[in-house]
């Protein structure tokens, strides 16, 4: 299954560009994304995806996991051209850029052509509980409310429970005007994977060196 995902993403491609960044200027990165299978269809196909510039990418700077899994925060930055940003975002609130209240969003939230779209990831942290049947089987919360009645029929009893700690994953769209769309994403980590070349710890800030 996953070669298939590198396969039909061409992710050599992605893993390439990342490690010739990293190489050549400290740290690259390549993200995970999903996509309808087909255009006729709701199913989704997992994608690993390039990152051409690592510059458009934000990183929490409170990260310290090496591979940093434990990221709460990240921000991509794109340019788009305002033609193409009225086809993406058809509801997006019309604004006067030379109005005084946008003055300081000008430069660069705003050039002459296009329009700089942000996507900010946040990852936030929520407790559920948890418990083990004696049959094997862990259920949350939730679930044994639905399934109690069944439970009490077989027999089966909790021998064990316990909190566990759980994590959302979500993006909102920015323009710096508007939040232009939100939506969660099924995982527990922010999908932006870093690779980065030599690191070194400074006062106890991270340095990544090619």
């Amino acid at each position: 299954l996953i070669r298939n995902i590198e396969y039909t993403s061409s992710a050599d491609v992605a893993y390439d560009t990342a490690t010739e960044c990293a190489v050549g200027m400290g740290v690259g990165y390549f993200k995970m994304g999903l996509e309808h299978a087909h255009e006729d269809t709701f199913d989704l196909d997992i994608r690993i995806e390039r990152v051409s510039n690592p510059l458009s990418i934000y990183r929490d700077p409170a990260s310290t996991a090496a591979d940093s899994s434990d990221w709460n925060s990240a921000f991509e930055v794109r340019m788009v051209e305002k033609d193409k940003f009225k086809k993406l975002y058809p509801k997006a609130t019309e604004a006067d850029w030379d109005s005084e209240a946008f003055q300081n969003l000008k430069d660069p939230w705003a050039t002459e052509d296009s329009v700089m779209v942000v996507r900010w990831w946040q990852r936030e942290e929520y407790e559920k509980q948890i418990y083990l049947l004696s049959d094997g089987t862990i259920q949350s919360e939730k679930q044994m409310q639905i399934l109690q009645p069944i439970l009490d029929l077989t027999g089966v009893q909790v021998v064990n429970q316990r909190v566990a700690k759980c994590y959302r994953v979500y993006f909102c769209t920015l323009n710096g005007v508007e939040v232009l769309e939100e939506e969660d994403f099924p995982g527990q980590y922010i999908p932006i994977i870093p690779v980065y070349g030599d690191e070194v710890d400074v006062e106890g800030k991270r340095h990544f060196m090619s």
